[in-house]
């Protein structure tokens, strides 16, 4: 949701992104990108005439509001491998240098690879969850955003929050042994636990406060990658409600399920 009027949808087809008028039922435009069915990477204007931004939404991605009165909106970027923010009418690159790769450190010199999830904490601080189709990517990574820089870009930050690029479902401390495989769906609780879903084993991950990775709803992780909850592959959505009760969205199948860990 932009607002409480307007809702944004990411439209594969065309690499855009769409605006829902909630106020006038089937109003739907263009609110960001070029419409190519050919994927591109170019910031730009949002909207117009020329000089249009592009996007590569080669698959679903999380769009991230931040509920501003001036709307800045971060999106996922998967085919680009990059993160993206819209704001006053333009589209510029947050971090990501085009291709998938790993690395932290600065904005202007992060890698990823097929980011798709994305959650931000009260701190303004973003969760990117990586996918990684390209070996370099099962991670869970954080974005610290700055001011905008005057050379282009913005000042600011990326970490790696839990992973070590090997594709597996195990669990520990976040950087210290635990892994994750093709992880999307980041989730933000009120507690500051962070859950996501293991989309290639199908198990609910959980990194708690103290950093330490696990999955809940089983007595260990070896347990849970022989049974899991939810289907392999499936597109995923969290969230939780005031009295903390998580509840995910299996979009694939049209199922949603009620959690209590």
């Amino acid at each position: 949701m932009l607002d409480t009027d307007t809702l944004l949808v990411q439209e594969r087809t065309s690499n855009t992104l769409l605006s829902v008028d909630r106020t006038t039922p089937n109003t739907i435009g263009f609110w960001a990108g070029e419409p190519n069915p050919v994927p591109g990477f170019a910031d730009g204007a949002a909207t117009g005439t020329a000089g249009r931004a592009r996007f590569s939404f080669t698959e679903s991605s999380a769009i991230c509001p931040t509920g501003e009165a001036v709307p800045r909106v971060f999106v996922a970027d998967p085919g680009n491998h990059a993160l993206r923010v819209v704001e006053d009418g333009f589209v510029r690159t947050l971090t990501g240098q085009g291709i998938a790769l790993f690395a932290d450190g600065d904005l202007s010199a992060a890698f990823f690879d097929t980011p798709t999830g994305l959650a931000i904490s009260c701190s303004s601080t973003l969760v990117v969850s990586e996918r990684g189709a390209n070996g370099f990517g099962q991670r869970l990574r954080s974005i610290t955003v700055g001011a905008a820089s005057p050379f282009g870009g913005f000042f600011g930050s990326v970490a790696t929050l839990a992973g070590d690029g090997t594709a597996a479902t195990t669990e520990g401390p976040a950087l210290l042994g635990a892994q994750l495989a093709g992880p999307v769906a980041p989730f933000l609780a009120e507690g500051g636990e962070l859950y996501w879903i293991d989309s290639v084993t199908g198990v609910l991950r959980r990194r708690t406060v103290d950093g330490t990775c696990d999955c809940p709803l089983d007595v260990d992780c070896a347990t849970a990658v022989t049974t899991p909850t939810f289907p392999a592959g499936h597109r995923f959505a969290m969230t939780e409600t005031p009295d903390g009760v998580l509840y995910v969205l299996d979009a694939t199948a049209d199922t949603l399920h009620r959690v209590t860990p």
